[in-house]
């Protein structure tokens, strides 16, 4: 429903004024996956919350919301100013009125997901997406094009938040500092550090695009959301994982709840992403139109990121179970560096091929920096065979879509044959997870697994 809807409102709206929308979406977005509940590790590994850890960490989310909205308005006349992104007046303000919708709604994810309710969390995150689509095609058709856009945007998150704070009733809302406030800073402050490297990497397009080519900022902010369907492991992992692997206590334990992770997430997106960001150069003009010709380059890129992406997140979701959150920020840190590098290459070359090459070496960075952290945690998982399916992947990706857009029939073949050995080969690691992970679907729904 929501591709559906994306399409439509695509198509209406067109690459620049849809890369207003996706700017706004971007740090909606960023608020509520790192800036929310991802700050409270206190309350996710607690055994039991007192209600002065919930005061302090209401406290502590109500002084970034409130933070957040000051950002949005002093940023609009800089933004109105200085880019030729339509609408920044309105962008600015959607983006901040979500950020504290969001933020006000952590407390009770946090309570949730430490009881690994995700269940209601997806519900939650369901009625996000019902609530702006309906709203933001209604408005699209109705005639108020872009700010009828933002205006769901800036709601969408509200009929969650009562459904939330209904269900962890009693849960404070604006809480006080109290004496429980260090511990939350103990998780908050790192937190807080991999936050701003997030921000970074999603400042990098932005800035090299957005001051004189607000077209191919759409083009890239586009191809980046079309491929978190099929990526969508990616987004469940950045998610699930820290509390996920927190139950996961002794050391033997976590390591191989790793492995096992490594390799399922290796299989779910090597034929996902892999698969869509070969193929990119076919349907992106039949999807989104002529205009949409010349996406491939930066759609394929991302595909292969998304890849990676999912293992870093498995690696840095392991740091925070086993209490190293200031390692998972020196791999994000390692990663935004090189971000940062290829966004200055694009701006001093224009070459796009420059910043495909960059941000791919950036992930693989990501990966090697956080391979180390885990070592020094203690943590000897055997991830060997997952990454380097990963990067194999990555780079068949980004050449076999080259190819396709090159129309070699040859080439083409042999980078669909490499990607289906890969995704071959990782399913067949992966079968332990992957049958156990069907087995529990499956038990859920009442139905018996037949051994």
């Amino acid at each position: 429903m929501n591709l559906g809807a994306t399409t439509l409102l695509v198509r209406h709206l067109g690459p620049a004024a849809w890369a207003s929308y996706g700017v706004a979406l971007f740090l909606a977005n960023f608020i509520d996956q790192y800036l929310g509940s991802k700050l409270l590790g206190a309350v996710i590994t607690s055994s039991e919350p007192s209600l002065g850890l919930l005061r302090s960490g209401a406290y502590l989310m109500q002084l970034v919301g409130r933070l957040g909205l000051l950002i949005a308005i002093i940023a609009m006349l800089p933004a109105s100013q200085l880019t030729a992104l339509h609408s920044p007046l309105l962008m600015c303000a959607a983006s901040g009125i979500c950020g504290y919708v969001y933020v006000s709604r952590a407390l009770p994810s946090a309570l949730m997901e430490r009881r690994l309710e995700y269940r209601l969390i997806g519900a939650g995150e369901v009625l996000d997406q019902v609530t702006f689509t309906v709203l933001a095609v209604a408005l699209v058709l109705g005639g108020l094009g872009l700010p009828g856009v933002m205006l769901a945007l800036a709601v969408q998150g509200v009929p969650t938040l009562l459904l939330w704070r209904h269900h962890t009733r009693p849960t404070p809302l604006l809480g006080h500092r109290g004496t429980a406030l260090p511990a939350i800073l103990g998780y908050a402050v790192p937190g807080s550090g991999v936050a701003l490297c997030v921000l970074v990497e999603g400042v990098v397009p932005m800035v090299a695009f957005s001051f004189a080519h607000a077209r191919l900022l759409g083009l890239a902010i586009t191809s980046s959301s079309i491929l978190s369907y099929p990526g969508v492991a990616v987004l469940v992992l950045q998610r699930i994982s820290f509390p996920a692997f927190a139950r996961a206590a002794h050391p033997e334990r976590l390591n191989q709840a790793l492995k096992e992770v490594s390799a399922a997430a290796a299989a779910i997106l090597i034929g996902a992403e892999g698969l869509v960001g070969i193929t990119c150069p076919w349907w992106l003009p039949w999807l989104f139109g002529a205009r949409w010709h010349g996406a491939w380059p930066l759609t394929a890129c991302y595909a292969a990121c998304y890849v990676l992406l999912g293992q870093v997140n498995v690696l840095t979701g392991a740091l925070y179970a086993a209490g190293r959150p200031l390692g998972a920020l020196l791999t994000w840190a390692w990663m935004a560096a090189g971000w940062v590098f290829g966004a200055a290459l694009w701006m001093l070359l224009g070459r796009p091929v420059w910043l495909v090459a960059v941000l791919l070496a950036a992930r693989v960075l990501g990966l090697l920096a956080g391979r180390v952290q885990l070592k020094r945690a203690g943590l000897n998982a055997r991830l060997d065979r997952p990454l380097i399916k990963s990067g194999l992947a990555a780079a068949t990706t980004v050449g076999g879509a080259a190819a396709v857009a090159a129309n070699e029939t040859a080439l083409i073949v042999v980078a669909l044959t490499v990607l289906a050995v890969l995704e071959a080969v990782a399913l067949w690691d992966a079968r332990a997870p992957l049958r156990a992970l069907l087995a529990g679907v499956l038990k859920r729904g009442g139905v018996e697994l037949a051994h």
